[in-house]
């Protein structure tokens, strides 16, 4: 059982705040897992900065290659923690695509 998980068990429905927390613990271990150092958003777009080497060749139109940088551009009325879960979601299944779209492109 995870921290989240027993402080659930123990003290019920949390506040936003304390599930804020949690969500932005598992974001960051999720960044540290796929390479990401970095991640900026704002109302326009979301970027995530990648350690040297992990950037491939993108298969989504919705993200675009500037360095080690991945960036995706549009403006959404969503919370800012879901629209970043989204991105690095978009990224990671994009990233699997890639492989695909590279032989397929052989």
């Amino acid at each position: 059982m995870d921290v989240e998980d027993e402080t659930l068990r123990r003290f019920g429905a949390l506040p936003s705040e304390a599930s804020n927390f949690f969500a932005i613990a598992r974001l960051r271990m999720v960044c540290s897992e796929r390479g990401i150092m970095r991640l900026d958003a704002g109302p326009d777009a979301i970027a995530a900065t990648l350690l040297p080497g992990r950037t491939r060749r993108s298969c989504s139109a919705l993200l675009q290659r500037d360095g080690n940088r991945i960036i995706h551009v549009g403006r959404s009325n969503k919370p800012v923690l879901q629209r970043v879960e989204q991105f690095v979601d978009l990224w990671t299944n994009s990233e699997r695509r890639a492989v695909t779209c590279w032989y397929s492109a052989s």
